[in-house]
């Protein structure tokens, strides 16, 4: 994956991921976030309303489920998450 201009990953688990190792400070990753081009999470209603076992494809990648994913992996804490959510959105 390419990483987009301006941003220390490509995709939001990985900007996570930088922080958690030291690579860009909070506030930097905070920023990053917050402006990431996120992608629309894809809706299962259409494929369970038609398969009553559905097996639901995983989300592509670069869609705010990360953010959750990198919280619940301990990469970044709740208050990041707030911040994130709360932050503007223009670079």
């Amino acid at each position: 994956m390419v990483i987009p201009e301006g941003f220390s990953g490509a995709i939001p688990y990985e900007i996570a991921e930088r922080y958690a190792a030291g690579d860009i400070d909070r506030p930097e990753m905070i920023r990053q976030l917050s402006v990431w081009p996120y992608v629309k999470k894809l809706d299962p209603t259409e494929q369970l309303a038609t398969e009553w076992k559905a097996i639901l494809p995983p989300d592509p990648p670069g869609t705010f489920e990360e953010v959750g994913e990198a919280f619940g992996k301990g990469l970044i804490d709740a208050e990041a998450c707030d911040d994130v959510l709360d932050a503007p959105t223009t670079l």
